[in-house]
């Protein structure tokens, strides 16, 4: 149960003084909300340092992934390049045609990764503050 003390200033004195006289196991034991928020800042920033080493690992991947995927597209394009070479077309016009494909598919990736993620952006932040919602009446209450 939170409790809130007439004197926010004196939380951590009295919280101590409580524990050191109520020893007994029954007993609550008290924490003191400069406490809890310097804890859950804590939290908050060890799962941030995870988050950020996993995007990364994910970035990876991801790169990786495309790399494969495209090496499989060029080892199953082989049969094309012969076609175009034997029509009579330049490295240099093989090559566009190539990029071009792979541009095409990028932008129909972005066409429609791109409302999904402006979707989570917006939906995500506001979730996590709802849930967090007591972080701020702490910040302000500690300054």
């Amino acid at each position: 149960m939170n409790l809130r003390l007439a004197d926010q200033a004196n939380a951590t004195a009295y919280a101590t003084g409580y524990n050191t006289t109520h020893t007994a196991s029954s007993e609550p034991y008290l924490t003191s909300w400069q406490d809890i928020a310097a804890q859950a800042s804590r939290i908050v920033s060890t799962e941030q340092q995870v988050l950020l080493v996993g995007s990364w690992l994910i970035g990876l991947l991801a790169v990786a992934n495309v790399a494969v995927l495209a090496g499989g597209r060029m080892a199953g394009q082989v049969r094309r390049v012969g076609l175009l070479k034997a029509m009579g077309a330049t490295p240099g016009l093989v090559a566009v045609v190539l990029l071009a494909e792979h541009l095409v598919l990028a932008l129909a990736a972005v066409v429609i990764a791109a409302p999904l993620v402006v979707g989570a952006l917006t939906v995500v932040p506001s979730r996590v503050a709802a849930r967090a919602s007591v972080a701020p009446t702490l910040q302000a209450e500690a300054a």
